[in-house]
């Protein structure tokens, strides 16, 4: 029995939240009819009065729109009109439509709809006029009133409504309405059938959930997808030059080893691939222990919206890009040489980005790990070209160990320096 009470006082409670919902968009809508009224009775009067007889003005337009005997073209008039109406009252009535009628007991569409109506209440002055008009008709001699002429009309004021009102799919529904409109305008049988039937399509369609946006990509050369990298080359600087410097050596070596002996084929490849591959590690070793030094692998960065793997793909391209001149160099006496040095070269970078996450716990710092690994890479490039396809083929498994370095960074954990001033604030030598 207690049940039976409950469900009875909320079934009433939300009829009784529905009527003062509508009522709310009823009233707003007759205040907008009453602004609209005065206007339209000053552009009545306005237009009336120019014209050098008046009767001779709104006679014809009345029979055209409500009378029997004449064409239904008149409605054209009456749907540009009701559009008009609707379009310039819909801003003031659907202001808290997102807003605050959202938190009322009512559902959305319900809401819609109430606005409709109100819409539909604000096309008062037009509502007027079709009365005067069926006045009109009525009083002339030999005419009848047309009752397929009022319902397009009727049809057409909601048409412009449900046009104006908002949707979750806005413009498939006032596609619909605007059909509904032209199907109205033509006062026949079929037409009006038609406008129903599409009004009711553009209810639906106005109900349906809306698809969700698609996202919006970010441009891949915005300043927002490259400032991690004008942190890190600002923080390098000039200091990617010196570390190439020392690249320099094993290829001048190979070149001069090459061109000496008359090495061509296999044997050229050889030299050129294992000494591109040791300047690759020594300008990275290098480049890798700068960059930890003036920007070091903030765990603070997990906060923001990247993954780990993110980072580090942002470190180890940070650190590829001064090695352009090396692989040219390379490329320019042995051009598959070139292209195999270019493959191996993600691989150490990913290790130089793992060696940056641990350095702070080892004496030899990001150096001595990326030499470490650095040599087995160029001993297995060095060997043939079956095994550099192998050591090519570890670079995913080196993105997993460096991700996984970062995401095992503690925000507390203390960062020692071992003696060296570069990057630290508190130094009085640093820069």
């Amino acid at each position: 029995m207690t049940d039976d009470v409950s469900v009875n006082h909320g079934l009433s409670d939300g009829h009784a939240a529905l009527r003062a919902t509508l009522r709310f968009h009823a009233a707003a809508g007759t205040r907008v009819a009453l602004r609209n009224s005065v206007l339209g009775t000053m552009g009545a009067v306005f237009v009336m009065g120019s014209a050098p007889r008046p009767p001779g003005l709104f006679r014809p337009l009345s029979l055209g729109v409500a009378g029997a005997e004449s064409s239904p073209w008149s409605l054209v008039i009456v749907a540009m009109v009701g559009l008009a109406l609707a379009r310039q009252a819909a801003p003031q009535l659907a202001a808290g439509h997102a807003g605050w009628l959202r938190s009322l007991a009512a559902t959305r569409a319900t809401h819609r709809r109430a606005l409709a109506g109100a819409l539909f209440l604000a096309q008062a002055p037009l509502m007027l006029f079709l009365i005067c008009a069926c006045g009109v008709v009525l009083l002339a001699p030999q005419s009848h009133l047309s009752f397929p002429k009022l319902a397009a009309s009727l049809l057409i004021m909601l048409g412009a409504a449900m046009h104006a009102a908002p949707a979750n799919r806005r413009g498939a529904s006032s596609l619909v309405s605007l059909l509904a409109l032209a199907a109205a305008t033509t006062a026949s049988t079929v037409g009006l059938a038609g406008a129903l039937a599409l009004l009711v399509l553009a209810d639906r369609v106005g109900d349906a959930v809306a698809a969700a946006p698609r996202r919006r990509r970010t441009p891949l050369l915005s300043a927002a997808t490259l400032l991690p990298y004008r942190i890190a080359w600002r923080a390098v600087g000039w200091q990617a030059l010196v570390a190439l410097i020392p690249a320099a050596l094993p290829l001048g070596f190979a070149w001069l080893m090459c061109d000496n002996n008359g090495m061509t084929g296999e044997e050229s490849a050889t030299v050129m691939r294992t000494a591109g591959t040791i300047a690759v590690v020594m300008a990275l070793a290098s480049l890798a222990s700068v960059l930890q030094l003036r920007r070091p692998a903030w765990a603070w960065a997990r906060s923001l919206p990247a993954s780990a793997s993110g980072r580090v793909r942002q470190d180890a391209l940070a650190l590829l890009v001064p090695l352009v001149p090396v692989w040219l160099a390379v490329a320019l006496v042995h051009p598959l040489a070139g292209i195999a040095v270019m493959s191996v070269s993600p691989l150490v970078a990913l290790v130089a980005a793992a060696a940056m996450r641990r350095s702070s716990t080892r004496i030899t710092g990001t150096q001595g790990e990326v030499w470490a690994l650095g040599t087995a890479i160029v001993v297995a490039v060095g060997f043939s070209w079956w095994t550099t396809l192998a050591v090519v083929a570890l670079t995913p498994a080196a993105l997993h160990l460096a991700a996984r370095r970062d995401r095992a960074l503690s925000p507390t954990q203390w960062n020692e320096r071992h003696h060296s001033t570069a990057g630290d604030a508190l130094a009085w030598t640093a820069r």
